[in-house]
């Protein structure tokens, strides 16, 4: 499990983004987007351990695996479909999350 409560952070004494919370269970799959320069990054630079927020609370439950993915593991000669196969197989989830998470994202055009 991974838990977020509202984690800040700042660079140059500015917020990069707005405080953050979520929780996930395990198999669960978190996607970010947002335009650049928007914190994308930074946030998975705090999720990865990477970084430390500057306020709210970041718990990892010890049994968990956590994979922190980014952009540049995205192959762009797989289909979207191939993709998530492949972090499915990396994160040990069943089959069956591809399958909701695509439907969860409207992402079934693009299979």
């Amino acid at each position: 499990m991974l838990q977020a409560s509202d984690i800040t952070f700042e660079r140059y004494y500015r917020p990069v983004f707005q405080p953050v919370s979520f929780s996930l269970d395990e198999g669960e799959l978190l996607l970010v987007t947002g335009s650049n320069g928007s914190g994308k990054t930074t946030l998975i630079r705090l999720l990865a351990g990477l970084l430390r927020p500057d306020t709210g609370t970041l718990e990892v439950h010890p049994d968990s695996r956590v994979y922190v993915g980014h952009q540049l593991a995205v192959k762009d000669d797989l289909s979207v479909r191939e993709n998530l196969e492949c972090m499915r197989g990396m994160i040990g989830s069943p089959a069956s999350d591809v399958n909701a998470a695509i439907r969860r994202l409207g992402l079934a055009s693009l299979q």
